[in-house]
């Protein structure tokens, strides 16, 4: 059994246990599948565990679905089994209604409630997506300072992404106040081809679909994902990318992932040069600080309403000298 599947085993009779002591508060994640959210969770577990309390995991097992997630809210909410509940949210007013009876303190993290729902989340803890973006950008500008052709990827409908590549777009053209959802054309030098941005799907295979795509057809300088579907499979990507490695040492195209935990085999195809930058959300922290709100709302003390992770940046490789 993998070590993915053994601590999914773990978190599911963890969260259907009767914990004698201490006390529980949920973590409603957009899929408790997502190593993401596992990693959240695991933050959340050591932090509580310090005060002999537990987080559980809760939400859907596979895909992302506002319907489950609302289901999911709605079931902790009448178990009244937790102290506090912190939600991933998915679509906003369909969790703004499932939140609407609660009785314990709700509070965000990952993914805040749209701004017209703001008023139903005591405190959100997340990375700053904008500044996320901001962050893949700047991997690119150090390699091509004057400019070039990007390529995007990302997931629609995600209104984190959406900031990242709002972000990355206002970095790139230098135009802080860039319109959302403006490709560049020429701004800073920097252009988008017609064929990008690319969707992913929240799919690893379309994602890979896609970056085959770009390098064989479109070739752009630079191929930035704001999110970390061609990194799914890390064998996959490697199938693919290996035949491109050539020029991959040479930076052309030049390849910028947003990540989660840099996990090792990333660092090996870093190494590769088949991926050339990443740029990580430190989901653990995110999770220690979550409990820490939640622990904070119970014990009346104030909440500061946005909480900002760090983002950790892994540049491309210097050059080597022959």
């Amino acid at each position: 059994m993998s070590t993915r599947k053994i601590c999914l085993l773990f978190i599911c009779l963890l969260s259907h246990s009767v914990i004698a002591d201490g006390r529980e508060f949920a973590l409603i994640a957009k899929s408790t599948s997502d190593q993401n959210f596992i990693e959240v969770w695991r933050g959340c577990e050591a932090a509580a565990q310090k005060n002999s309390d537990h987080c559980v995991l809760l939400g859907p097992e596979q895909e992302t679905s506002a319907r489950l997630q609302a289901k999911a809210i709605e079931s902790a909410i009448n178990s009244r089994r937790y102290s506090a509940m912190a939600i991933s949210v998915t679509k906003s007013d369909v969790i703004a209604q499932a939140v609407s009876q609660a009785i314990i303190p709700v509070m965000t993290f990952d993914s805040p409630f749209a701004e017209r729902e703001q008023n139903l989340s005591l405190s959100y803890v997340g990375t700053d997506n904008q500044q996320f973006g901001r962050d893949l950008a700047r991997q690119a500008k150090a390699i091509y300072p004057n400019g070039g052709s990007v390529c995007l990827m990302t997931a629609e409908h995600d209104t984190n992404l959406a900031l990242r590549v709002l972000g990355i777009r206002r970095e790139l053209s230098g135009n802080p106040a860039l319109i959302d959802a403006q490709p560049l054309r020429g701004e800073g030098g920097w252009y988008e081809p017609e064929r990008c941005l690319w969707d992913s799907g929240d799919s690893n295979k379309r994602a890979l679909a896609e970056i085959r795509i770009s390098l064989t057809e479109i070739k752009p300088d630079v191929f930035l994902s704001v999110g970390s579907w061609p990194l799914i499979d890390p064998q996959a990507y490697q199938n693919i990318l290996l035949p491109f490695q050539e020029n991959l040492r040479k930076k052309k195209p030049l390849i910028i992932i947003g990540v989660g935990k840099v996990l090792p085999e990333y660092h090996q195809l870093r190494q590769e040069q088949l991926v050339h930058s990443l740029v990580s959300i430190d989901f653990f922290r995110i999770g220690e600080l979550t409990y820490k709100n939640m622990l904070n709302s119970i014990n009346k003390k104030p909440l500061k309403a946005v909480i900002y992770t760090a983002n950790t940046i892994i540049p491309p490789e210097p050059e080597r000298s022959n």
